[in-house]
């Protein structure tokens, strides 16, 4: 049964955010319907400033078995599935961003001979209260412009995970194997080719060949063993989901000035199953 309508009408098809995510999400639209008879109706929407083509989007809550009795179609309830919840990631760097649509963002010195991360810490803050706020590991993901360290920066924020922007990495095709790499905790591990430890350096140079085109050659001391390693053991990888005690990052875009464009290491958001 049709119980209710939402409708989207304006001079754009719908509207988005820098994230090209839809703004006006299907449930939320601005003209609800929300005693449908399941008869034909006439209504009468006034919007101003509309200039050019018109658009009318609607979307339908049901409700009912639709079913054919053995789930061969719609209407049957799906098992759950326990792992990474993506969406929720997304939903919360919007809840993060809120009206303004930023974060502010700031970093402590590159680490050049540590092993947690190329930024021991990098800080969130102004996050709507949400649970994004505080510091955390980060990396670099390009390595053309500067960044200086204890400088609060205004940020966009995109998920790994989505598709994005053309053009805002050089290679975002390697995300996946990004996300594994920093997934498996090299910093600290004997590698075989060379019986030492590999350093956040070490990963952070694996990271820029990945997804960087210019990669730094005379920015502090990497051992290439150890970059080869990682990079040969992450070749293979063509779609990573991390494990729900693993961690998600978050990519964040500094506008307020030109900076690096950064990515931050946060835990899982996880499907718990009963």
């Amino acid at each position: 049964m049709l119980d209710e309508i939402h409708l989207w009408v304006g001079d754009d098809l719908l509207p988005r955010n820098h994230r090209n995510r839809y703004t006006a999400a299907p449930g939320q639209f601005p003209y609800p319907v929300e005693e449908f008879d399941g008869n034909v109706q006439e209504y009468t929407i006034e919007v101003d400033d509309l200039d050019g083509l018109i658009y009318v989007v609607a979307h339908a809550v049901v409700s009912g078995d639709y079913s054919d009795g053995d789930c061969g179609v719609r209407g049957c309830a799906v098992d759950c599935v326990e792992g990474p919840d993506f969406l929720g990631l997304n939903q919360l760097l919007e809840d993060a961003e809120g009206l303004d649509g930023t974060v502010t963002v700031s970093v402590s010195n590159p680490s050049l001979f540590g092993y947690s991360a190329y930024f021991p810490t990098l800080t969130i803050s102004n996050a709507e209260g949400t649970s994004l706020e505080g510091s955390w590991l980060g990396w670099c993901m390009d390595s053309d412009l500067p960044i200086t360290a204890s400088v609060d920066y205004e940020a966009n924020l995109y998920s790994s995970y989505e598709t994005l922007p053309t053009g805002l990495l050089e290679n975002p095709e390697t995300l996946d194997r990004v996300n594994w790499i920093l997934n498996q905790n090299f910093q600290g591990q004997i590698a075989p080719c060379s019986g030492a430890a590999i350093s956040a350096l070490d990963v952070q140079r694996a990271l820029w060949t990945l997804v960087d085109n210019n990669v730094p050659t005379t920015f502090g001391t990497w051992n290439p063993c150890h970059v080869s390693y990682i990079l040969d053991l992450a070749s293979t990888i063509d779609f990573y989901e991390p494990a729900c005690d693993g961690i998600m990052t978050v990519i964040l875009v500094p506008v307020s000035s030109p900076a690096q464009i950064l990515l931050a290491q946060i835990p899982v958001i996880c499907t718990e199953c009963p």
